[in-house]
């Protein structure tokens, strides 16, 4: 039960012949196999299995998995109709109807999970989603999150990390978004006045009112998000922002690490920054390219089509959302500029965008 909210079916002209190599491959290996042919490897990639985009709040994981559904499409693999936090058990559908039957969530959780990568992969769909795990591992009665990631595993599971290099641009997004918040940390570009408890909590709902994309309910996230960005700037405490980053660079060198717990094995990481490079500038078209390459080899597609990729990123985007100066969205800018550009730290320094 519940609303489908996956990508609608599209069929890629240029993977055409690739297409029809593939089915002939596929002839070919049945018919060794059927008349007792030994010796043949099996396909590396031999049909659907679930797709998962390790992805952290704020490290454009929603975007990163909207392009993932079109690539995957233009590359045989229909991807499944899941939700975009197919791991949160509040908004997964076969959980919830888990939960309707009356099952406590320690067993709908993992029915559920299970009921969907069955149902998805006997239908030939991929299941592609981001493995965002805030929303189950804070749910105490969602069962052995190792059980789960061990089902994943089993089933062939393919997985890839993405995450935000840009330490600084991440924790700007985390106080944006309100993941985080303390006392002017968030302030009015009118007026440089505290705005963080008027746009970050239920108070949201009231001041952030004209900005509801309908004009008469409440405003969703999306709108909040929206209006603060046009709204406010972001305020750090230059007295320890050199410390908060380099919390960042030990949190992200631990990423994968938590996937090898897990069972995951040889698997990409990759920065967004290179997977968004072609909105940025057009000149880096080809980073993005190469990034997305490798996504697509890590959640298993083995025969790329750089061609079909180039083109879908020329298509969407491409070149249209230059990245500002931090000078545009810091309240405080000379102050945390100047602490940064004082740190010893070369990667802590790269992560200024001056001018």
């Amino acid at each position: 039960g519940g609303g489908a909210t996956g990508p609608a079916p599209r069929v890629s002209a240029a993977l055409a012949p690739a297409a029809a190599a593939r089915a002939a491959a596929v002839a070919v290996l049945a018919f060794a196999l059927l008349c007792g042919g030994g010796g043949l490897a099996a396909a590396a990639d031999t049909g659907p299995h679930p797709s998962l985009i390790y992805a952290a709040p704020c490290g454009s994981s929603t975007w990163v998995q909207s392009v993932t559904w079109r690539l995957m499409d233009a590359h045989g693999r229909t991807p499944g109709w899941v939700d975009f936090e197919a791991f949160n058990p509040w908004k997964n559908k076969w959980v919830q109807a888990e939960v309707a039957k009356g099952r406590p969530m320690d067993e709908a959780f993992p029915a559920g999970m299970a009921r969907m990568l069955d149902e998805e992969t006997a239908a030939g769909r991929w299941v592609v989603t981001k493995l965002e795990t805030w929303g189950w591992e804070t749910c105490k009665k969602c069962g052995s999150n190792l059980d789960l990631m061990g089902d994943l595993v089993r089933r062939g599971a393919k997985v890839v990390n993405v995450y935000s290099s840009n330490v600084l641009d991440h924790k700007a997004c985390m106080l944006r978004d309100c993941f985080i918040k303390y006392p002017a940390s968030l302030v009015w570009k009118d007026n440089g006045t505290d705005a963080t408890s008027s746009v970050c909590g239920k108070a949201s709902n009231w001041a952030l009112r004209s900005y509801s994309s309908d004009g008469v309910s409440r405003p969703t996230f999306a709108d909040k998000r929206r209006a603060r960005r046009e709204l406010t700037k972001v305020g750090f405490n230059p007295a320890d922002i050199v410390q908060v980053l380099e919390q960042g660079l030990v949190r992200d060198s631990r990423r994968p690490l938590k996937l090898q717990r897990w069972g995951f094995t040889g698997f990409e990481t990759i920065p967004v920054e290179d997977l968004a490079a072609f909105e940025h500038s057009r000149d880096q078209l080809e980073r993005s390219v190469d990034a997305w390459t490798r996504l697509l080899k890590s959640l298993g597609v083995e025969a790329i089509n750089t061609t079909a990729v180039r083109k879908d990123l020329m298509e969407h985007g491409w070149g249209e959302r230059p990245l500002a100066p931090h000078a545009n969205t810091l309240h405080n800018y000379e102050q945390v500029a100047a602490a940064i550009r004082a740190s010893p730290n070369a990667r802590i320094r790269s992560f200024l965008r001056e001018g």
